[in-house]
């Protein structure tokens, strides 16, 4: 995997506190940075094309299906 480098700016105190924490939990701050990061995409993805055209249509109140319960979702589903 390439990997590049990412610069940016952070005010000094914020700085110090995390380099004290990443220190004292034995983790080197730039893994902890990758996580954060990674983490930042996967709960901001953002949603395929289909995912969009159903949340559309959801909010137009098209195409909605009701169930009664559990088992009538389920064979509405075909499952």
């Amino acid at each position: 995997m390439k990997t590049e480098t990412l610069s940016f700016k952070i005010e000094s105190e914020l700085k110090t506190q995390f380099q004290i924490i990443t220190k004292y939990n034995h983790r080197p701050a730039s893994q902890v940075i990758r996580e954060l990061i990674r983490d930042y995409v996967l709960t901001n993805n953002i949603p395929s094309q289909l995912t969009t055209d159903v949340m559309t249509k959801s909010e137009l109140n098209e195409n909605l299906h009701s169930a009664n319960n559990l088992s009538d979702l389920c064979n509405k589903l075909g499952i």
